[in-house]
Order: C-alpha cells, then sequence, then structure tokens
C-alpha cells in the first residue's frame, strides 16, 4: 500500500496503530517514522512501509 497525491483512495477503516505497526482493514503495515519525527521521502521503503505523512494523507482521504 502506497499513497502519493495522485492516488484515489476509498475510505479505510483504522483497526489500530502502535509506535510500530498500523493496522488497516485488518491487514498489518510498518511505517518507519515515529510520532513526532520529520518525514522524508525513503528511496527503500517497501510497498509495506508507511509513511507518518502516507498515514495522515490515508486518515484525511478516509475522514
Amino acid at each position: 500500500m502506497q499513497f502519493n497525491d495522485q492516488t484515489p483512495l476509498a475510505p479505510i477503516a483504522l483497526d489500530s496503530y502502535t509506535a510500530g505497526e498500523i493496522i488497516i482493514n485488518q491487514t498489518a503495515y510498518t511505517h518507519n517514522v515515529q510520532l513526532g519525527d520529520s518525514v522524508a521521502p525513503c528511496a527503500h521503503a517497501s510497498p509495506h512501509d508507511l509513511t507518518l505523512a502516507d498515514f495522515q494523507a490515508a486518515l484525511h482521504a478516509g475522514a
């Protein structure tokens, strides 16, 4: 799961969020930042690595 400004997002169901894992629609995704970190693009992120910005974008899109 990857997000960018051109990706249309369906509403998401946020099941839980912890420092190392986001669970959306019962699927776990890791993310490579902690709350409070500055977020920079990660060239080596796998499709299942969400940044905090990605997560926030998904929340706003699903709101």
